[in-house]
């Protein structure tokens, strides 16, 4: 985040039952913000309390000073019987709370101010004898235009006069009483479990996100551990950077719930707190387990539902490794709350390994059961890891309290290696018990065993190459030829030494603002063996001698297997220290100084990765990864999954509709294609949108008859006004080639091509996207636009382009979308503006869905018509493959999850597209159509990898029986010529085969691996 990274606050409110024996509590509270002030009026029947010393009590006794607190109290006592009166201010500046040498926080313990109001137990506000728990009514008496938040039911919301009434009822016991309060937009959901968000400017748009998802993550985390135990969940907007969880609703900066990733990462770890923290409480005596159980299954869960769960473990173990050192280290029994690196490592990350090698050992069955009996025993008590190894030991049966203290009581963590055919533990002091899977290799098979341990090694059997825990199931100390060098390395290092330019600059800006030693790169002889080092600007000296894993041209810098333009670009790369293989150097440079500041606040936040680029001023990453291969993606189950917003069976039942035998393949001019647009337009009007047609005659169909096309068209409303003329165009083309016209292969003149994936999966999941939108009101109008003629030219989207009555802001096509299967959804023309590339980055860490851009348009869609016409547009594609306008092009290859990630993937897209304040930035001229359009006769059969950025064309695959595989062509050539046409792009590629007629014998210049082949290729009539 901005300024620090989301946390929970002190463990937040625990609650006792139905409020049995808590002290109660009937408030009328008057707030002037302007003026810092408060009038409170208590019911409650305390005679000698404490209270914060800026509040005076009407007609009591002032009993001086108390003990040492987060604010100044005093001791009062008033008379029996009487309510308790009392007045005064409350106002604590915001104070930054340093971590790590670059990453800060900023809290108070209580404030009311014109910004807002934040008070809770730590802000003295209400009158406490001790202890005590406590149940309250609240009402609130504040200006009009502000509202007021706390736990509990609210009932009463109205504005009398000049001044807004508020009241919240909270019957069951908790710690301490929260009153948060600002000038709120109020949006609320009712159903189950009421859903508010409480936001500081209207928008209707980021408050129906968070409405949306609060109930999708309370109905999952309810079927996984049990029922919701509050009656609302409120979001609300904080002026200020937190992340802190109260019972009820979160109260999440204003920069932080504007973040995209946000609603699927922290937002729902702020959820599951209800459950853990706030629903079973903590016994803060013998340490805190809800931080770790809740990054567990809320941050890991997420990740593992995405195949990233190894990586996360691995980021986990890697943060550990980094950041405990130096005697940072302590046991989980002694875990409290995050204020460092190092806690966060220890407290969520070891935490978290802790039940995930529980859940390894007695599996997902009793790890569930475990879960909800847990919930169901402790559910508004007070619990401790002791509670949880009892629960856990009647569910699986077997007595797990020795497992819990070697992990919770002990200080450390193993350290494994593989010695003479032993597996060893190599950690100083007393071995673990253990159960460690390794990674066998033996007569060239591999398979993972588990190997028990209970002393300092244990054989492995003869003969085998083992690979200890591949899929990073314990927590463990990694070995450092496990990872690869990363910012986290630096930032949790004991020494540092930030190497400067001479002329430093705006470099200093690092210095001060890391507040590390530095140094001029002058004033050393040798770059310091014994600490971590920052080499600061391009041209350093010293970064000359350390290998970094990137190609550093003076125009441009090759990492990660992207080529990046230096101008406008800041990079960080990371490298071992050449001294000391424990610890790492990092190099930084810019070639925009303004954004030096930006990166020293940005760069703590992004520990995990070995390199980095950034873009601007305001430096935006667009490039990020770890040095060698990620973790392989999990093939775990997660516990629980979130329900779609998509069904596959309801894509796929549009897909067998429109592929079906009986419409013919929807050729141009036929009455089944006019069936398949009566069902668009059924559907959606079924969907509840606005739907009207375009109908006109074209010259030149099939037969050289005149022929009528239509588009079917659709609109979300904008709501706001100001955005009234634009919109955000998504299409996907309708028709087909009937039985094959204009485009047929050789020999399949006269059969029917279905175009399943070409473009029924297109339609499906626009169809599909229009059901997913028509519940919200976006700002900007979206239009959903079934093109027909896409076949016969792009006729259907050159004359919507030509006629349409709005201004698009940018357009999403959706062509051949049906196969994905476990490969990245291609998109096609990125190059038509400078964002598509950020936001691709953006939807895919929100959805988990990954994306390839490829800034040429090699496809030739529809999107092309809006490229002629300078509007930026993209294709969402799933690859090429030998069915392309054939036949074969049926329901059978068409992948059903694959098209609810595409959806997925588009509907966040098209959001974020529609909100979007500012144009995209166009760049480049339109894309040329390219490989499949008019004017190609001949076939070589080579299917392009359209991902592969060049020089050359890859191969992805081959067509069985074509010139490519008789020639001798074979997955993973990369053509560099066809005869004397050099092939650069897909468009070479294209040009090249149209100077050929069939029959022509050509010469295939290519490269296999490190090898360059010449193959002669007969080439035949599509």
């Amino acid at each position: 985040m901005t300024r620090r990274a989301l946390f929970a606050l002190l463990l937040c409110m625990r609650v006792g039952g139905a409020g049995e024996g808590a002290t109660h509590h009937d408030l009328k509270v008057r707030l002037d913000p302007e003026t810092h002030a408060i009038e409170v009026v208590d019911a409650t029947p305390l005679r000698r309390f404490r209270l914060h010393a800026g509040l005076a009590v009407e007609g009591g006794a002032d009993r001086g000073a108390v003990e040492e607190h987060a604010v100044p109290l005093r001791e009062h006592e008033v008379p029996a019987g009487g309510p308790i009166r009392y007045r005064g201010t409350i106002f604590h500046p915001l104070e930054t709370q340093a971590e790590e040498y670059a990453r800060s926080f900023s809290e108070t313990p209580g404030t009311i101010s014109a910004e807002g109001v934040f008070l809770g137990g730590a802000s003295g506000w209400i009158p406490m004898a001790g202890d005590e728990m406590v149940t309250f009514t609240l009402e609130v008496d504040l200006p009009k235009d502000w509202d007021a938040v706390s736990q509990g039911v609210r009932t009463r919301h109205e504005i009398v006069g000049d001044r807004r009434i508020v009241k919240w009822e909270c019957k069951d016991a908790m710690e301490e009483i929260y009153l948060v309060a600002a000038p709120y937009t109020v949006y609320e959901r009712k159903g189950a479990v009421t859903a508010y968000a409480f936001l500081r400017a209207p928008d209707p748009a980021l408050a129906g996100k968070y409405l949306d998802v609060t109930g999708q993550y309370i109905d999952m985390y309810g079927r996984l551990i049990g029922p919701y135990p509050f009656g609302k969940f409120a979001l609300v907007e904080n002026f200020w950077e937190t992340g802190y969880g109260m019972p009820s609703f979160t109260l999440l900066g204003p920069q932080v719930i504007r973040l995209p990733f946000i609603l699927h990462s922290s937002y729902p770890h702020e959820i599951l707190h209800n459950w853990w923290g706030n629903g079973v409480y903590v016994d803060r005596e013998t340490g805190n387990w809800c931080e770790g159980l809740t990054a567990y299954l809320a941050d890991h869960l997420i990740r593992e539902g995405q195949g990233a769960g190894e990586e996360y473990r691995r980021d986990s173990l890697k943060k550990y490794r980094a950041y405990v050192r130096g005697g940072k280290d302590f046991a989980l029994k002694d875990f409290r709350a995050r204020h460092s690196a190092a806690t966060e490592a220890v407290g969520y990350g070891k935490a978290l390994m802790v039940f995930h090698m529980l859940r390894m050992r007695i599996g997902d069955e009793k790890f569930t059961e475990g879960l909800r009996a847990f919930y169901r025993d402790f559910r508004f008590r007070r619990a401790s890891w002791s509670d949880l190894a009892k629960v856990y030991s009647d569910v699986a049966g077997e007595d797990l309290r020795p497992f819990f203290a070697q992990w919770v009581d002990r200080v450390g963590a193993p350290a494994l290696a593989v010695r003479d055919g032993q597996l060893v533990q190599t950690q100083e002091g007393e071995p673990y018990e253990l159960t460690v899977p390794v990674a066998l290799t033996a007569d060239g098979t591999t398979r993972i065993v588990d190997v028990p341990m209970k002393g300092r090694s244990a054989p492995l059997p003869h003969g085998a190459i083992g690979v200890i825990d591949p899929q990073f199931d314990l927590f463990r100390l990694l070995d450092r030829s496990e990872i690869p060098s990363t910012l986290g390395e630096l930032f949790g290092a004991e020494k540092v030494l930030l190497v400067l330019p001479d002329e430093a600059g705006p470099w200093q800006a690092l210095a001060d603002a890391w507040r590390v030693e530095s140094v001029r790169e002058s004033a050393i002889d040798a770059l310091p063996k014994d600490k971590a080092l920052w080499i600061a600007g391009a041209s350093n000296r010293w970064a000359k001698g350390i290998a970094f894993d990137a190609d550093v041209e003076a125009d441009a810098i090759t990492v990660g297997g992207a080529r990046h333009e230096r101008k406008g670009l800041s990079f960080v790369l990371t490298s071992p220290h050449p001294s000391d293989t424990e610890l790492s150097v990092g190099w930084i440079a810019s070639d925009v100084p303004e954004a030096i500041p930006g990166l020293a606040r940005k760069l703590p936040h992004y520990g995990k990765y070995s390199y980095l680029a950034f873009t601007g001023s305001e430096p935006t990453n667009v490039a990020k990864g770890q040095w060698g291969e990620a973790a392989q993606a999990s093939t775990r189950e997660p516990l629980a999954k979130l329900a779609p917003l998509f069904d596959a069976e309801r894509l796929m039942a549009h897909v067998r509709f429109l592929a079906d035998e009986r419409l013919k393949g929807r050729g141009n001019g036929t009455p089944e294609l006019d069936e398949a647009a009566d069902y668009i337009a059924r559907a959606f009007k079924e969907a509840g949108l606005a739907v009207s047609e375009d109908r006109w005659e074209e010259e030149g169909g099939p037969g050289g008859r005149k022929v009528e096309l239509r588009n079917v068209i659709a609109r979300i409303e904008g709501a706001n006004a100001a955005w009234k003329d634009e919109c955000v165009v998504v299409g996907a083309h309708y028709d087909h080639l009937g039985l094959g016209w204009p485009d047929v292969r050789a020999g399949c003149e006269g059969q029917v091509h279905n175009g399943a994936d070409d473009n029924a999966s297109g339609v499906a999941v626009l169809v599909e996207l229009a059901r997913a939108l028509v519940t919200g009101k976006p700002p900007r109008t979206i239009v959903l636009v079934a093109f027909g003629g896409e076949e016969w030219d792009l006729r259907g989207s050159r004359r919507f382009v030509k006629t349409m009555a709005w201004k698009p802001t940018a357009m999403v096509n959706l062509d051949t979308v049906g196969r994905l299967g476990g490969k990245k959804l291609t998109l096609l023309g990125t190059g038509t503006a400078e964002e598509w590339k950020h936001i691709a980055m953006g939807v895919g860490h929100v959805t988990g869905v990954e994306a390839v851009c490829i800034p040429q348009d090699p496809g030739g869609s529809d999107q092309v018509s809006f490229h002629e016409a300078g509007i930026p547009a993209i294709q969402l594609f799933t690859g090429a493959h030998e069915d392309y306008h054939r036949p074969t092009d049926d329901v059978e290859k068409v992948d059903g999850d694959g098209l609810v990630k595409v959806a997925t993937f588009l509907r966040e897209t098209v959001v974020y597209l529609a909100e979007r304040d500012r144009p995209l930035t166009k760049a480049g001229a339109a894309p040329a159509k390219g490989p499949g359009g008019e004017g190609r006769k001949v076939l070589l059969g080579a299917t392009p990898d359209f991902a592969f950025e060049g020089p050359g064309v890859r191969v992805e695959s081959v067509v069985a029986g074509s010139p490519a595989e008789k020639a001798g062509v074979k997955a993973g050539d990369i053509l560099l010529a066809i005869g004397d046409k050099e092939l650069k792009t897909l468009r070479d590629l294209s040009e090249a085969l149209k100077a050929h007629a069939a029959g022509d014998v050509v010469k295939l210049r290519l490269k296999r691996g490190a090898e360059e082949l010449t193959l002669e290729a007969t080439l035949v009539a599509r």
